[in-house]
């Protein structure tokens, strides 16, 4: 299917009070013909937010090179309307739309979120701060995010960007290609994670005080796929 037609899976889906809106997709000519750029924003009522929640890449994958769907994207949680301010972590709202953009990707999928944006580049201090100091990935807040829709198996941090979105340094959560890899994959990250809460606190004490709140839960929620495989 064409990247704009598979686009149009997100766009005018309610979500709690609000509604999606896709604006301005459109194909680079020195990109692949599966890229299009895009940029979605929320509808309440008649107002539409002045920011675009994501801005960015979709590439819908190239079958015959084993490529897969991903995005590579700005996400902005604080979008201003002409009427209020709203904070996406407040109700989890970031995480629905997260995984409203998931349903276009499969098992070895990957998404690249910018960690500055460039009329808000401290939206994202906390995460980068953290990354910076050594911190799991999934401890941060994007990286929590990005694990719990699905897109935690494994991570990179991206300091130099590549592949035509030279900018912001960025993180990239990616789904296990098969349930062996992710079985793996999980079992690693509980050794991570149980390592790291055996060391003393870094140097972003208030951030890292979250960040470990996220890792003990975490851990809850991958006791229960260690006793399945057990």
């Amino acid at each position: 299917m064409e990247p704009d037609k598979l686009l149009m899976k997100i766009n005018n889906f309610e979500i709690r009070k609000f509604k999606t809106l896709l604006k301005n997709v459109w194909r680079p000519k020195n990109r692949e013909k599966e890229v299009r750029y895009f940029e979605l924003y929320l509808k309440f009522e008649e107002e539409v937010s002045r920011d675009a929640v994501f801005r960015g890449l979709f590439h819908s994958g190239r079958e015959n090179l084993n490529l897969k769907p991903y995005y590579d994207i700005d996400f902005d949680y604080k979008p201003r309307f002409e009427s209020f301010n709203l904070d996406l972590r407040e109700e989890a709202l970031d995480l629905e739309l997260f995984k409203l953009l998931s349903i276009l990707l499969d098992n070895g999928s990957k998404i690249i979120v910018s960690l500055a944006l460039m009329d808000k580049p401290k939206l994202h201090e906390e995460t980068f701060l953290c990354l910076d100091k050594g911190l799991p990935p999934v401890a941060t807040y994007l990286g929590y995010i990005l694990y719990k829709c699905g897109f935690g198996d494994y991570y990179k941090l991206w300091l130099i960007r590549e592949g035509g979105r030279e900018g912001p340094p960025a993180l990239q959560g990616e789904r296990a290609l098969d349930e062996s890899k992710a079985r793996e994959a999980k079992e690693n990250l509980i050794l991570e994670l149980e390592n790291y809460l055996k060391k003393p606190y870094k140097e972003v004490y208030d951030f890292e005080v979250r960040a470990r709140e996220r890792v003990k839960e975490i851990l809850k929620d991958l006791e229960i796929f260690r006793n399945q495989w057990c």
